[in-house]
């Protein structure tokens, strides 16, 4: 959900990165060299006879000569271990959801270690916390809602978008059986979270777009996802627009033909995206490799998810509990469909200039900036260029 608060300015003085400390192998004992055998003693010589025995057998050949001792051999140590540089990255929800779960991808398959990162993650009650623990050097790159990141900066925040790791919508637009389009919402009640909000101000663009008035549709202020949920199966409202990813009712109701997806946001507005990664000015100038470092390793993750979404699923269990397996690999499942992931890093200064002014036409902006000025390409440039693009 887009926010609209405040950010408070930058505070304090950035902590350094901790180190792990490396480690060395003591060299083996050298054994000591082989003993020389002693040489045979001679047979004695034969007694003497009126002819001549036959000689003595032979005696035995001397014995094989002994080895040279055996050299010390030269114990090669271990190289030391490589030291791991801390980061401490931020999510935008407490616990984590299954569109912010992503960054976990990359940590439990080692992807941060192979760059040199030893990444914490920490879940925030919000997008304007994770923004203000990031501006209070408690955190190093967060995550953060689509709309957070132009106000933090327009507030005065020494902040850059560097990422988009939910780069389209996560929202479907979920009506009532016999709603073939919007036109069938006029005279009819529509469930939003607040008024003027996101969920408010695109069902209006959707309606007029579409050929519906907005002014003759009852739109409702009913509150979070679970709510809206409500009231579409109990006939309340007809419409609503809410993430149904594992949205078990409304899931059933879909499953039992009795509500149906009308549209989905990530193909209406796929220039608003449902997240961006964003961190300090004086981490970019001062600390560029650790940043491209991890989103290389943060888009590896997305990347293989999207290949993998039921042993996604199971990584995205451990931190979002009670989700039967079943579920969460729909929803994973769900997630590819809508194709939401930034793959790619989901980030152009061109896409940047038409997601501000989309967010000036709902309202959520009061005006543009330079694209430059708000966010930075050349982290997933560079990271592109070696992982090459996603398909």
């Amino acid at each position: 959900m887009i926010t609209t608060a405040l950010v408070q300015r930058a505070l304090g003085s950035f902590a350094s990165v901790a180190l792990l400390a490396t480690v060395a192998c003591t060299p083996a004992a050298q054994p000591a060299p082989t003993q020389a055998p002693a040489a045979p003693a001679p047979t004695a010589a034969p007694t003497a006879a009126p002819k001549p025995a036959a000689p003595t057998a032979a005696p035995a050949p001397p014995t094989a000569a002994p080895a040279a001792p055996t050299a010390a051999p030269t114990a090669v140590p271990k190289p030391a271990a490589a030291a791991l540089t801390k980061v401490k990255y931020g999510l935008p929800t407490a616990p984590p959801a299954i569109t912010t779960v992503g960054a976990y991808f990359a940590l439990e398959n080692g992807f941060f270690k192979d760059e040199g990162l030893d990444v914490e993650i920490i879940a925030y009650p919000g997008a304007v916390t994770a923004v203000r623990a990031l501006l209070s050097r408690d955190a190093d790159i967060v995550m953060t809602g689509g709309d957070t990141a132009f106000l933090a900066q327009a507030n005065g925040a020494p902040i850059k978008i560097i990422s988009s790791p939910v780069a389209k919508g996560t929202d479907s637009v979920v009506v009532a059986k016999g709603i073939e389009g919007y036109k069938d919402l006029v005279g009819k009640s529509y469930a939003i979270a607040n008024p003027g909000d996101t969920s408010h101000v695109t069902a209006k663009i959707l309606a007029e777009r579409y050929g519906a008035d907005p002014t003759a549709i009852d739109f409702v202020a009913i509150g979070g996802p679970a709510d809206r949920a409500r009231a579409i199966l109990s006939n309340r409202v007809v419409a609503s627009t809410m993430t149904i990813l594992i949205l078990q009712p409304i899931l059933d109701a879909i499953d039992s033909g009795d509500v149906k997806v009308l549209t989905t946001l990530s193909k209406e507005f796929p220039d608003l995206p449902l997240a961006y990664n964003i961190t300090r000015d004086d981490v970019i100038k001062d600390q560029s490799p650790l940043v491209q470092k991890f989103l290389k390793a943060e888009i590896k993750g997305y990347r293989w998810a999207k290949d993998n979404p039921e042993p996604a699923a199971t990584i995205a269990e451990k931190y979002i509990k009670e989700v039967p397996h079943p579920l969460m690999t729909r929803g994973m499942r769900g997630l590819m469909e809508l194709n939401v992931y930034g793959l790619n890093g989901g980030l152009t200064l061109e896409g940047i200039d038409r997601t501000q002014q989309l967010l000036v036409d709902l309202g959520a902006l009061k005006r543009a900036v330079k694209a430059d000025e708000v966010a930075t390409t050349q982290f997933v440039d560079a990271v592109v260029k070696d992982l090459g693009q996603a398909r």
